[in-house]
């Protein structure tokens, strides 16, 4: 269990040095002066990007729960080709519907 550690530890630096950047941006262009019509649009571009995000990994970790659920049902109990495979074509799957999603909306 040990080994999540160094995994965890990294992913929060990488998240600090985004949150970091990200504030850093926004207050440059607060202090550039940035007319209200131009930062209305960036935050609704972020706040679109945000919610197909949230789309994305959610349509993936049905698909993945999907390929788990077939691979019990399956009977298999260890880590086989068929398995694998399994899962992939459940993750492509999950891209190709985020994908038809997101360009239906556009």
């Amino acid at each position: 269990m040990s080994f999540l550690i160094p995994i965890v530890f990294f992913l929060c630096v990488t998240y600090a040095i985004k949150a970091g950047f990200d504030a850093i941006v926004r207050y440059r262009i607060v202090k550039e002066g940035v007319s209200g019509e131009l930062m209305e649009s960036m935050i609704a571009t972020e706040r679109e990007q945000r919610r197909y995000s949230s789309l994305r990994w959610g349509v993936f970790l049905v698909a993945i729960g999907v390929a788990f659920g077939l691979i019990s049902a399956f009977g298999w109990t260890s880590v086989t080709p068929g398995a694998i495979a399994v899962i992939a074509v459940c993750a492509g799957i999950s891209q190709l519907i985020y994908y038809a999603i997101v360009r239906q909306k556009s």
